[in-house]
């Protein structure tokens, strides 16, 4: 006896129960053996199969007397005959056109995935990232461009660019470059990108910060959104607002904005309140400047590396003030309160 492996009907030979069928055309099934026709006929399309082929069978039995087993298993040999024709023309060609269409399909998504792959690793290849782990940092970009990294600062240069000069940007950085025509250069930074042939700028892109500034030295560029373009010219900056979309332009202390990328940060007969900002700007850092605090007193010095703490120190043996960081990395000073004898 021949059993089903699935409920769903095939052509195939090995789920078709041909000798229950035969016996069930003879009526000739015993109990058990209707029992495991009937599991096999439940699935509809087994039910059409079954239905198509006691129709030859009665069919051939219309055209020939069958008196003897012999001529029965004559008949029923007759019409496996017809049956394996069928399924060699109706059956097995398209059964054999699907593996075709699903090998091929295998194959060519094979090669997409692999060409997407191969894809990927040019595109990592296609980049050379820059990044300042643990403080301010100069380099020259391939194309002769020099750009100075705040800490922390990422920046990403695509190679083997024909067209354009084009840089990914995450942080804040200080760009020269080098005056190129044929190819301009363009500054990535998050919604926003900056355009240049040769100039002087900088550009503000902190993941805290919902603003991206833009300020420029000496050169033109062009800032755009995919709805906003500002040509700003040197002394002017834009600030973008991420939350609106919006490009503001204004006149500005351009010079301040990048003074945290030079060698040296000289202060020269400058009051407290003003060394504090450039202090802010020179080691990025929040520095809050408590109201009692005298803010007339002048200070002249010059800074290289010099932690801020150390700075400070030197700062409270001129001045009044005790500081501290709190736990959020800020620097609060305030009025040094004099102990009574």
């Amino acid at each position: 006896m021949v059993m089903m492996r699935s409920k769903n009907c095939n052509n195939r030979d090995k789920l078709i129960p041909w000798d229950l069928l035969l016996k069930d055309f003879k009526n000739d099934l015993n109990a058990e053996e209707k029992k495991h026709l009937n599991l096999w006929l439940e699935s509809s399309s087994c039910r059409d199969l079954y239905v198509s082929l006691k129709k030859l069978w009665f069919t051939l039995m219309r055209y020939q007397e069958c008196e003897s087993e012999n001529d029965v298993d004559y008949l029923w040999n007759k019409m496996q005959s017809r049956i394996n024709k069928k399924k060699k023309f109706s059956y097995n060609i398209p059964f054999v056109r699907l593996v075709a269409v699903a090998v091929v399909l295998v194959f060519v998504f094979g090669l997409y995935f692999m060409f997407q792959s191969v894809q990927e690793r040019k595109d990592l290849l296609a980049y050379t990232t820059y990044t300042a782990l643990t403080g301010k940092s100069k380099v020259m970009l391939p194309d002769s461009s020099i750009v100075w990294l705040n800490k922390g600062a990422t920046l990403s240069y695509k190679l083997n660019q024909k067209d354009e000069r084009r840089v990914i940007l995450n942080g804040e950085a200080l760009f020269e470059v080098y005056k190129n025509p044929q190819k301009s250069f363009v500054v990535e930074a998050r919604e926003i990108e900056v355009k240049v042939f040769g100039t002087t700028f900088s550009v503000r892109n902190m993941e805290n910060e919902e603003d991206i500034r833009v300020a420029l030295l000496k050169g033109s560029v062009a800032v755009a959104t995919d709805n906003q373009t500002e040509k700003i010219v040197p002394g002017e900056r834009v600030i973008y607002s991420v939350e609106k979309d919006l490009i503001v332009k204004e006149k500005a202390d351009v010079a301040f904005e990048s003074l945290w990328a030079k060698d040296t940060l000289s202060i020269n007969k400058m009051p407290l309140e003003e060394v504090v900002r450039y202090l802010e700007k020179w080691y990025d850092k929040k520095i809050l400047l408590g109201e009692s605090v005298s803010k007339n007193q002048a200070f002249t010095f010059s800074l290289t590396d010099e932690p801020l703490e150390e700075v400070l120190r030197l700062i409270s043996r001129i001045s009044p003030i005790q500081y501290q960081f709190n736990d959020e990395d800020i620097v609060v000073i305030n009025k040094l309160n004099k102990r009574k004898n």
